[in-house]
């Protein structure tokens, strides 16, 4: 499982490196790559973010209860 550099390089492009079609020396291109040690910070906070509305959620659906 990973992530598409061309899709995440619009959203967050400090952590992907962008590839080339263009032939190096050996005749090989150079494809689009992701730090994921860059991106693990965005996905941290991204997974505390998730939990704050996901804590809120519950306890809505408690006081409904």
């Amino acid at each position: 499982m990973g992530l598409i550099a061309q899709e995440l390089n619009s959203l967050i492009p400090n952590v992907v490196t962008e590839g080339s079609d263009e032939l190096d020396a050996e005749g090989l291109t150079t494809p689009w790559s992701i730090d994921y040690g860059k991106l693990t910070p965005y996905l941290t906070k991204a997974i505390q973010e998730l939990s704050e509305k996901n804590d809120a959620l519950e306890a809505r659906l408690a006081a409904l209860e």
